[in-house]
């Protein structure tokens, strides 16, 4: 029994979000940000945004919102990109 790719298997928790609609795009910015968190810290940004009441139906943008928990929870040991994050964090820090 093979291991799954932690990319699909993020992706499939983050289409089962209500809210959240299938397309390909979706693997490429999980994984972007799997490169840059860690598997840990996206599955729990996952997980939050599966703990609200709405889940994802009444953001206007869930991918964005998915991107500030993952900041605000930090890069686990296992971010593969961690000078790719740093350059990100740094352009938007400040901006609220």
């Amino acid at each position: 029994m093979s291991k799954q790719n932690p990319v699909n298997e993020l992706a499939d928790k983050w289409f089962q979000v209500e809210g959240i609609s299938f397309h390909r795009s979706q693997f490429g910015f999980i994984g972007k940000l799997y490169k840059q968190y860690g598997r840990e810290t996206v599955l729990k940004a996952i997980n939050k945004v599966r703990a609200r009441d709405s889940q994802a139906t009444d953001l206007r943008s869930p991918n964005l919102y998915l991107r500030g928990i993952c900041r605000q929870l930090g890069a686990s040991g296992e971010a593969v990109n961690h000078e790719g994050r740093a350059k990100l964090e740094a352009m938007f820090k400040g901006i609220k």
